[in-house]
């Protein structure tokens, strides 16, 4: 007893008792107010988890553009990017596998990435200075496939130079961005990958287009739709609050600065670059139907 009184509550304890204090006074004073501020982010999130999330074209995108990738990646694809892609690691004098995330994030997403190429970089011998190059250089390129298959009906339907905007967005960050990271972080040794996996599955074709489908269903219910309900839901009680307008403002504000679509913009940063290509293609559909 003695020790705990020298020691003290812990910080979580006391936050937790102030909460606690707060919840208590709401209950007593204003009992509506909790239950209408709940009920303001299950209407906020309601549309957007089942509308958007679940009956929408976005959600098919998703499964759909998974079991593309994983196709791709059968036909050899991923390990035919690896052999090109690899050299520039020499080239720069770093280790290589500092490319594996972002070469296997084109036709993956950036979760698979790391939970692959994490452990290449490891073994590998990346030091603390590599990895987050390699981190730096994998954010450069889109967060999924789905979001680069919708990004190319979008650049279809405005008539843009398809191949030139993919050489510069999707490739060229592969050169320019661990140059410029070099340059930030210089514990870097030429390396090459010795044991280099083979990204190409040798399981029947049928049998990993399922397990594709699978995949994406996966990432569709346990992190976009996951990630719908925080971010709205969130949003809702802050609407709720009287804050969210201030916030809002604020953002619409950085991203014109920035020249960025502020719905898009705002949606690919909170919730999903993925919903955000998805509304950018419905506004862009929309425009030629008037037209």
């Amino acid at each position: 007893m003695d020790k705990q009184k020298k020691k003290g509550l812990p910080r979580t304890t006391i936050v937790g008792l102030v909460v606690f204090a707060i919840c208590m006074l709401a209950l007593f004073f204003a009992p509506n107010n909790l239950n209408e501020g709940f009920n303001a982010m299950v209407e906020n999130a309601h549309p957007i988890i089942i509308d958007v999330g679940l009956l929408s074209t976005m959600s098919i995108s998703i499964i759909i553009s998974v079991i593309m990738g994983r196709f791709l990646e059968r036909l050899g694809f991923t390990d035919a990017m690896m052999q090109l892609f690899l050299p520039i690691g020499r080239f720069l004098k770093v280790n290589c596998a500092i490319l594996i995330p972002a070469i296997y994030n084109i036709l993956g997403d950036i979760n698979a990435a790391g939970r692959i190429a994490g452990p290449i970089l490891i073994k590998s011998g990346a030091t603390n200075d590599e990895k987050k190059l390699a981190i730096f250089t994998m954010v450069q390129s889109e967060q999924s496939f789905s979001t680069f298959m919708l990004g190319l009906g979008c650049l279809t339907l405005c008539g843009a130079r398809v191949f030139a905007v993919v050489v510069i967005s999707i490739f060229a960050p592969l050169v320019i961005a661990p140059a410029i990271g070099r340059l930030i972080w210089r514990d870097c040794k030429p390396m090459e990958v010795d044991d280099l996996p083979v990204f190409t599955p040798d399981t029947p074709v049928l049998n990993g287009l399922f397990s594709a489908g699978q995949e994406g269903i996966y990432v569709l219910l346990n992190l976009v739709l996951p990630a719908f309900a925080v971010v709205f839901g969130l949003i809702g009680l802050l609407s709720y609050v009287g804050i969210w307008q201030y916030v809002n403002d604020f953002l619409v504000a950085a991203m014109t600065a920035l020249n960025i679509n502020p719905e898009t913009g705002i949606l690919s940063i909170m919730a999903s670059p993925t919903l955000a290509m998805s509304n950018l293609q419905a506004t862009a559909l929309g425009g030629l139907l008037l037209k």
